[in-house]
């Protein structure tokens, strides 16, 4: 992932494009004119999305299907930042504009506003035409707007940097060094990058949404505390919603959604959770990562039928919370390991190798001194994980808001204090934005 100025003339490229083809599907009344302009529209998009991202990804593939002697040797194709955002936001005002649920905006520069709307731009979340579009008629600047927002900033910043940047530097040393890392240590660091990457990209979007809000606009939540959730359906519907509704609206329903037979109706979803996973990387262990949730889904889903559900008991939905949280938390390896090998050389691991001893238990907790500050530092970050959640929740059941004026501004000055003492300052960029 990288930015240079030639990538904005690909966005610009995009961006006339869309706004082009929608104009001549709008003054359209033939079907197949119409149908034929949006093909044109997914044709190129699509086209430019899979040359830039997935290209040596075939390739290589490929390479090795035909069985082929030699390391395969990649293109030199550089992947422009926030091109899986911006394509999809281009494409989804197209097509809402061909299924009519859109009218066609008349104003370029308000419509290339729209597509390269900064503070959502490399890492979304990705925004409908229908809910953007209209808020950028004009930006109105209201008082309440700017504390909100910047009550957002502060927590993505807290987020990101006293919680995501510091869980990173575990992480990342384990997983790089599976052969010498205790099964313990894999397993901590596994449940530490489920943390890592909600705090990371929840915390992106708590800024761009912060950021946005200061000029009046207001994005749509992308998540609702998916580790939560009681099911994967409901996990989807917590995490990074504005992906999980696109894939909805546009690849689930036309392909049938559940009004098909049984068989169609897996291949529906697991074409949509495959297709999610190669979106997020061109590496099979995003396709394993995807294929993993189609068949929780797909499970999740019998069971309902098998055994059908009874009164939701506050214990059941805290099993079931556990088993739904663990079944994510076994696929984010897949996730976060470097190749199929690599994922597979770390489950195999953790397996073959777990024991609890001393010497396992000084070796993981030998790693919390990777960075080369004092461990309290680093188990302080980690203990905030349940303060922020605790807090979030406070603020969904909209408790928060009792607090006098002056109670916020301590609360928010010690959220800034924290990032300031114990945020981690090192270069990393935001997880997503490799995607």
């Amino acid at each position: 992932m990288a930015w240079n100025p030639w990538f904005a003339l690909l966005i610009l490229f995009s961006t006339v494009i869309d706004f082009s083809l929608a104009k001549l599907i709008a003054k359209n009344n033939n079907l197949f004119t119409k149908r034929s302009l949006l093909l044109i529209s997914l044709f190129v998009n699509l086209g430019l999305l899979f040359y830039f991202k997935y290209t040596n990804f075939f390739l290589a593939s490929l390479h090795n299907l035909l069985g082929h002697s030699g390391e395969f040797k990649a293109l030199d194709i550089i992947l422009p930042v926030g091109i899986s955002f911006y394509t999809f936001q281009t494409l989804s005002y197209t097509i809402d504009v061909y299924r009519g649920q859109k009218e066609v905006e008349d104003s370029f520069i308000k419509f290339s506003l729209y597509v390269s709307f900064f503070p959502q731009l490399v890492a979304g979340p990705i925004e409908r035409s229908t809910h953007l579009l209209p808020q950028l008629e004009k930006f109105k600047y209201k008082h309440e707007d700017f504390i909100y927002g910047s009550k957002l900033i502060v927590w993505g910043f807290f987020k990101k940097l006293v919680i995501a940047d510091r869980l990173a530097i575990y992480v990342n040393n384990t997983y790089s060094d599976v052969s010498s890392s205790s099964s313990l240590a894999l397993i901590a660091a596994t449940y530490f990058f489920s943390f890592q990457i909600f705090c990371d990209f929840s915390g992106y979007t708590d800024i761009a949404r912060g950021i946005s809000r200061l000029f009046g606009v207001d994005l749509m939540h992308n998540f609702k505390r998916p580790y939560f959730a009681s099911s994967i359906g409901e996990f989807w519907k917590r995490w990074h919603i504005s992906l999980s509704t696109w894939f909805r609206d546009y690849l689930y329903i036309p392909l049938g959604g559940s009004r098909t037979s049984q068989a169609r109706w897996f291949l529906n979803i697991l074409i949509v959770f495959l297709v999610s996973g190669l979106w997020h990387g061109a590496n099979w262990t995003f396709v394993i990562w995807g294929a993993l949730h189609a068949l929780y889904f797909k499970v999740e889903k019998v069971l309902e039928i098998i055994l059908p559900p009874k009164e939701d008991k506050k214990a059941s939905r805290i099993f079931k919370i556990f088993f739904t949280y663990h079944l994510t938390l076994f696929a984010w390896i897949f996730f976060r390991a470097n190749d199929l090998k690599h994922a597979l050389n770390i489950i195999q691991k953790i397996i073959s190798d777990f024991k609890v001893s001393f010497p396992t238990l000084s070796n993981m907790i030998l790693k919390f001194t990777f960075d080369n500050r004092s461990p309290s530092h680093f188990l302080l970050a980690v203990l905030t994980i349940a303060f922020l959640l605790i807090i979030q929740g406070i603020q969904e059941r909209k408790k928060l808001v009792n607090l006098t004026n002056r109670q916020q501004f301590i609360f928010y000055a010690f959220l800034i204090i924290m990032t300031i003492l114990f945020g981690n300052y090192t270069e990393s960029s935001f997880i997503y934005f490799q995607f």
